[in-house]
């Protein structure tokens, strides 16, 4: 697992920070926390950037993770 970047999605508002990681090599092995996500679902890079470009993807962070991810990696 490498890290690739950390920000502050609130910079001036919350002390917040998030870090975005890059993994690979992974299983799953559980279920999705239900109070975190209705759903988890492995994606392509070609299907995020899909997703994203047909505006799927509407949360901040992970728009952020996901495009830095794209710009950098993919």
């Amino acid at each position: 697992m490498e890290q690739l970047t950390t920000y502050h999605p609130l910079s001036g508002i919350s002390t917040m920070t998030y870090t975005v990681f890059h993994a690979t090599d992974l299983s799953h092995i559980g279920e999705a926390d239900a109070d975190e996500a209705d759903r988890a679902a492995w994606f392509t890079r070609a299907e995020a950037r899909d997703l994203m470009v047909e505006r799927q993807v509407t949360d901040g962070p992970s728009l952020t993770a996901l495009g830095f991810y794209l710009v950098t990696i993919g």
